[in-house]
């Protein structure tokens, strides 16, 4: 519609196209009666002042999504932080580091901590920010309001108040909850795009009331006043009570008056209005709710294996302080030399069980490294950094849209890797939701004899698997060559004037009887339509190419611009239009029509055909000649086929909710690749709509497996907030799906590689980060007990502070990140080419308890090593050339290189793949281990350590530090290396097969061994050896 004003063109009817427009009998226009709870809302209109005050002060029109705010974000974050056992338990610690009870300096226990707890609010206070920024693009926005005499002043959204009037101009958002006073239109109708709201993508059409229409310039409201008294705030997008006293009289208000924040004012210039509902208490505010908090499964079973270690943790310390009162009773009262019972009574052989309870203590502290305090906010970075290379992947990045796909949350990243069971959406989501006119029937003559892209697709899909044929193998009967004609016929007979009126007739109903309305590109010249619904978008198109454009409406008239006789030349017929019928649950509408000669047609079309002119009890739908039918197709999106194909032979299955007939469903379900001959069906109906809700829960609590949901509208929230996973299209039906999704993509066909790909990736390399934290930290812990029971259990920590305050911060914890962000046991195209692969996430394969034990007792045998072979060789015995023996500072920071030299060998040994970042990682944690040595030994702190010049003139002069080195070294990653080898050699996995062919070139060496491996993992699926897929039919 052209731009500007419209008023010009549009005078007053009494015969309105909509049911919202026509006027108003008797017993609508009675003032409601309400009263009590539930309706005490008062509004002064043009009088914003009035509700500064309560009562009748009501919430601003700021709007915050945010978790925190200035006074709130330090209280709140450190509360989510030590809701964390493992956190709370090194807080716990660094309090008591302050004590005499400690082993530990106050420093070392605090700084990790601090660093950790540091680093992951500054990662809240990040996202929070984002949140924050977005609210504030909304609450920034411009707004058109009456200041006063007249005047209309550009203001926030947010500074709206209660009582505020208004103006809205074309294609703008709602900025409140508004009464509709008057439009540019002369009868007060409007045009409201509701897709924010429930994803409807047809106009709605609202009308203000009649005695308000006249409020139609700004000078009007210098004067205007009114009071509004309505329902109280609620969620109900779809009802509205309330009255409009206005010049002494009371009129009733329903929701036809009411323009809904977050809608979109179309097809209309201008409109003005009164602010009712504000901020949280407008109806859009009201229906958000909070998505539900979802945790991985391998983040608990993460948490189940911290409880392994606090109860392993106990036990040894329980250990340790028996064996310090045993000490303490028999022994200590013989070392003079140590002035027992010492001041604050912590060694007093006269109370050994109140020294064993101090020395508890002291051992849950001093063991408290077998908790990797690094563990949460190292996996919460990889996190992080996983999301953003899913963000930015090209391969996932809709050109025609220009979107790319979006990690909503990167809470759930590794669980895109065991995915059991999807549940799709069909239409918007398989499908593209564009309706294109494929063929009709005229006065029982077909026309347009070309199978649908649904039909040739599921044609094709059974001819391949029943025949074994190619593609090119498309029956005969359908090729696209052998329609053109009866299209090229078709024209001439809708411009027929050969006595019979079914033919002409056609194009009366493709192009008047609608509800929509044109919009004209001004770059193409070409109109477009805004319909109720695709399929009668796709009449107008198809009527627009057999000549007869429908190109202008008004309240009273339809003008249609016919390009028959003369192309070049085209006429405009106008047809007044007397009466519209719209859709009701018969399913058909029609509308009542004089043309240019003075005769009245009654046009009507409908989905009942036969059936429904048996049941016609109307009285103008009496007599009506059945002038023919349509066919419309909703195709599919490109590559579901494909993408549906490699998901099934990933081992997933898939069920499909559609509201189709059972033989379109069955159709759509071969065409996709989702039904294959020979494939048991199961058909299930309901009429339930909250069964789709409860899909989820079901197939989750029903089977104990991951279950991911995919829709794009504002109908499958309910199921992707339900399932484990949610993942939304950003397609034509709103952004409700979107919001409510944990993943985002533009296509379906995108579902292949988040999961087949970026989950499988995510999924192992979280499972190798978790398995390898464990293995450190026990390595590492087991060492300090060893020492402390070798020392008498007297609590003496064999490492320096600074050696184990770096071990989980700085040390070892690069290496478990690049690990976490850059492993790859596979590349991208073979976890295409062997979709198979992904079944190693459902199945667990890395991190059953299996391998978490075997993790475990891999940490036990490291810590062993470490320990004992340094002992062995530095006890007593000289081992520097000048004769002197080894200290316990100079053994410790041997044993502590021992361990940073294995541990991040192994680490070495566990990756894939490698990048000069994660060599430069480990390696440099290696070298920066020396470079601290070479510092600190220069510190004036290292005399109170008795570390001064530990590197340069104690240890590195020495060869058997080296030497020691080199056997931990080797003795430690020795038997892993082992394993690793036999595994390859005599049961090898999936992917260490095909690492090695990648390797040694063989998939370009020898191609035909190449594609028989991807056919034996294609037969394993038909075969049955992975699951099928399954379809859910639902009407």
């Amino acid at each position: 519609m052209a731009r500007g004003r419209i008023r010009a063109r549009i005078r007053r009817s009494h015969l309105y196209t909509f049911a919202c427009g026509r006027p108003r009998t008797s017993e609508e226009e009675r003032p409601h009666e309400f009263e009590g709870p539930g309706f005490s809302r008062i509004v002064h209109c043009n009088q914003p002042d009035m509700h500064t005050k309560k009562p009748l002060k009501y919430c601003s029109n700021y709007i915050s999504t945010t978790k925190y705010n200035i006074i709130t974000f330090l209280p709140k974050a450190i509360f989510e932080q030590f809701r964390r056992v493992a956190n709370l338990y090194f807080l716990l610690a660094a309090v008591l580091s302050l004590t005499p009870i400690s082993p530990f300096s106050a420093v070392s226990m605090i700084a990790p901590l601090a660093f950790v707890v540091g680093l992951s609010m500054a990662k809240e206070a990040m996202e929070d920010w984002r949140r924050f920024i977005q609210d504030m693009k909304v609450n920034l926005r411009k707004a058109n309001v009456h200041k006063t005499d007249g005047v209309f002043n550009q203001k926030p959204w947010m500074k709206l108040r209660v009582g505020d009037v208004v103006k809205v101009e074309k294609d703008k958002f709602f900025p409140a909850d508004l009464l509709l006073l008057s439009s540019s239109y002369e009868d007060g109708i409007c045009y409201v795009e509701t897709m924010n709201l429930d994803g409807e993508t047809n106009l709605k059409v609202k009308r203000a009331l009649e005695t308000t229409v006249s409020l139609d310039d700004e000078e009007s409201f210098k004067d205007f006043s009114g009071i509004i008294k309505c329902e109280d705030p609620n969620p109900s997008l779809y009802t509205f009570v309330g009255n409009f006293e206005y010049e002494r009289q009371i009129y009733p208000l329903d929701p036809s008056q009411i323009l809904l924040r977050d809608s979109k004012l179309r097809n209309t210039a201008y409109i003005y209005g009164v602010v009712i509902f504000t901020g949280f208490d407008s109806k859009v505010m009201q229906n958000s709710t909070k998505s539900p908090s979802k945790r991985s499964r391998i983040e608990k079973q993460m948490d189940k294996i911290i409880y392994i270690l606090f109860t392993l943790l106990v036990f040894i310390s329980c250990i340790s302080s028996i064996g310090f009162i045993v000490k303490t009773k028999y022994n200590l009262p013989d070392w003079w030399y140590l002035q027992v019972p010492d001041k604050e009574g912590l060694y007093d052989p006269g109370k050994p069980w109140v020294s064993g309870f101090y020395h508890l203590i002291t051992a849950l502290i001093l063991y408290g490294y077998l908790i990797p305090i690094s563990l949460y906010v190292s996996i919460e970075v990889v996190k992080v950094l996983q999301a953003l290379f899913i963000n930015h992947d090209i391969h996932m990045y809709d050109h025609e849209t220009g979107t790319p796909a979006q990690a909503r949350t990167s809470n759930l990243n590794e669980e895109l890797g065991q995915v059991d069971t999807i549940l799709s959406d069909k239409t918007g989501t398989l499908t593209c939701n564009q309706m294109d006119f494929l063929k009709c029937s005229i006065a029982g003559t077909p026309y347009g004899m070309r199978a649908s892209d649904v039909e040739l697709a599921a044609a094709k899909q059974m001819a391949m698997e029943m025949d074994n044929q190619s593609q090119n193998g498309t029956p005969r009967s359908w090729r696209k060559s052998e329609f053109t004609e009866s299209e090229i016929e078709l024209e001439t007979v809708i411009t027929s004037k050969d006595g019979d009126v079914r033919k002409p007739a056609i194009k009366g109903i493709l192009s008047i009887c609608h509800t929509a309305i044109p919009e004209l590109n001004e770059e193409t010249g070409i109109f477009t339509y805004e319909a109720e619904s695709p399929d009668e978008g796709s009449f107008l198109v198809a009527a627009r190419e057999f000549g007869f454009e429908f190109c202008r409406r008004t309240q009273s008239s339809i003008v249609v611009r016919e390009r028959y006789p003369s192309y070049d030349e085209p006429i405009e017929r106008e047809y007044k239009l007397l009466n519209l019928l719209d859709f009701t649950s018969k399913k058909r509408m029609s509308v009542i029509v004089r043309d240019e000669s003075g005769q009245i047609f009654l046009l009507c079309k409908g989905a009942d055909r036969d059936a429904m002119l048996e049941r016609v009890s109307d009285m103008m739908e009496r007599d009506l000649i059945l002038v023919g039918a349509t066919a419309v197709e909703d195709k599919l999106q490109n590559g579901v086929p494909q993408c549906i194909d490699k998901l099934a032979q990933a081992g997933l299955k898939i069920w499909v909710l559609t509201g189709d007939k059972m033989e379109t469903a069955i159709n759509i379900g071969f065409a996709c690749s989702l039904l294959r001959q020979g494939m048991k069906q199961i058909c299930i109906t309901t009429m339930n709509t909250d069964a789709i809700v409860q899909d989820p829960k079901t197939v989750k609590e029903g089977t104990g497996k991951i279950t991911l949901a995919i829709g794009d509208g504002a109908n499958d929230v309910g199921m992707i907030q339900e399932a484990d996973i949610g993942v939304g299209i950003s397609g034509c039906e709103g952004m409700q799906a979107v919001m409510a999704s944990d993943f985002a993509i533009a296509q379906f066909r995108f579902l292949e590689r988040l999961l087949v790909v970026h989950g499988h990736w995510c999924y192992k390399r979280i499972a190798q980060m978790i398995c390898y934290f464990f293995y450190k930290n026990i390595a590492f812990g087991l060492t300090i007990f060893y020492f402390e029971a070798f020392a008498g259990f007297s609590g003496q920590s064999v490492y320096v502070d600074w050696y184990m305050l770096l071990f989980n911060v700085v040390l070892t914890s690069l290496p478990v990140i690049s690990l976490g962000v850059f492993e790859q046991d596979v590349d991208s195209e073979v976890c295409l080419e062997f979709p198979s692969l992904y079944q190693q996430g459902p199945k667990n394969l890395f991190f059953d308890w299996y391998r978490i034990f075997g993790w475990m007792g891999n940490g036990l045998y490291t810590s062993v090593i470490v320990f004992f072979l340094n002992i062995i060789i530095f006890y007593d015995q000289a081992f520097r050339a000048g004769g002197q023996i080894a200290d316990m500072t100079a053994v410790g920071t041997a044993m502590f290189t021992g361990i940073i030299w294995a541990v991040n060998c192994q680490i070495a040994l566990t990756m894939s793949h490698f990048t000069w970042i994660q060599h430069f990682f480990i390696w440099g944690s290696i070298a920066f281990w020396y470079l601290f040595l070479l510092v600190y030994g220069e510190l004036s702190y290292a005399l109170n350590v008795n570390a001064f010049r530990i590197l340069t003139e104690v240890l590195a002069p020495a060869p058997i530090y080296w030497t020691t080195t080199l056997l931990v070294t080797i003795a430690c990653n020795l038997p892993y290396l082992a394993h690793i080898s036999f595994q390859r050699s005599f049961n090898p996995l999936d992917h260490h097969v095909i690492q090695e062919i990648k390797y040694y070139k063989k998939d370009i060496e020898d191609r035909h061994m190449w594609r028989q491996k991807r056919r034996k993992h294609d037969i394993r699926r038909k075969s049955g050896s992975l699951p099928e897929s399954t379809q859910r039919l639902g009407t």
